[in-house]
């Protein structure tokens, strides 16, 4: 992974782009000692592990493309929290995430996108999307194994404009 620690100790760095560039390991879990940092693209590399807490308690980070990797275990959405007022895109997709998706995570963020497709993703679909939802405008949970049907709460997305549920269990 690019100079991690040294990645951090950038304090003016506002993004970061490392697409493509065979990187491996983890992703830097200093990630939120970087206070300007507000966007974060690592998408098609061969990095492993979890989500790094640093990258969920950044208050600076409102875009983070981590699509494409290997990145493994529970995806702690209901742990990112962002300023009131700031939208939250994340691209989490064809990577090895697994387990439920926790039926509070949208209330700590207004969401813009949610990309989490390709994945181990298994449970339903968490009824309390609609809360941070007013502005998620791309919701994709595409080919996992979410089962049930579609929470009535969904109806709320007024600005969706992308809604990918194939592949699924969803009846």
């Amino acid at each position: 992974v690019p100079a991690d620690p040294g990645i951090c100790s950038l304090p003016a760095l506002v993004t970061a782009h490392f697409s493509q560039n065979h990187l491996t390991g983890t992703v830097p879990s200093c990630l939120d000692a970087i206070s300007n940092l507000e966007f974060l693209r690592m998408s098609d590399n061969m990095l492993t592990g979890p989500l790094p807490d640093g990258v969920i308690t950044s208050q600076s980070l409102w875009q983070v493309e981590l699509d494409r990797n290997q990145l493994s275990g529970q995806l702690p959405l209901a742990s990112f929290r962002r300023p009131e007022g700031v939208s939250l895109y994340v691209d989490f997709s064809w990577n090895l995430f697994s387990g439920a998706i926790a039926d509070n995570f949208s209330a700590n963020c207004f969401w813009e996108a949610i990309i989490i497709g390709e994945n181990d993703l298994t449970g339903s679909l968490p009824d309390t999307l609609s809360l941070g939802g007013t502005r998620l405008a791309t919701l994709d949970m595409s080919n996992n194994y979410f089962m049930g049907s579609l929470p009535p709460s969904f109806a709320q997305f007024s600005m969706i404009s992308n809604l990918l549920l194939n592949g699924n269990f969803i009846s």
